[in-house]
């Protein structure tokens, strides 16, 4: 049986690794896509509507491995307009996000007080 989880494993690491080199290539090919953060701030992080033209700060990428919520809320400029709508709307998957990005923070701060 643990054969078999080795395969598993191996074959789950392989093609991961595939789909990262990958997609390094397409972005090294591509041109930067101008996008902005629509959630809440996150203290020390990032704060609400910051606009990024050449990809995002490294303590936000690690920030959104955490939280992986926060990609959600990380938009293209060009489609700022429909997510802002749907934003107000907590039945979409932005309007999702937010809330719980929301409450994540908070029951975070919440925590590092205690």
């Amino acid at each position: 049986m643990s054969e078999v989880k080795k395969e598993t494993e191996q074959s789950v690491s392989k093609t991961g690794s595939k789909a990262k080199s990958a997609g390094n290539k397409s972005t090294k090919t591509s041109t930067p896509t101008t996008v902005m953060y629509i959630g809440p701030q996150i203290r020390g992080v990032v704060s609400s509507n910051t606009i990024f033209n050449n990809g995002l700060p490294e303590v936000l990428k690690k920030k959104a491995e955490e939280m992986p919520v926060i990609q959600s809320l990380i938009v293209p400029v060009k489609e700022l307009a429909r997510a802002r709508r749907e934003m107000q709307d907590e039945t979409t998957a932005i309007g999702t996000c937010y809330k719980k990005l929301v409450s994540l923070l908070k029951e975070k701060r919440e925590a590092d007080e205690t």
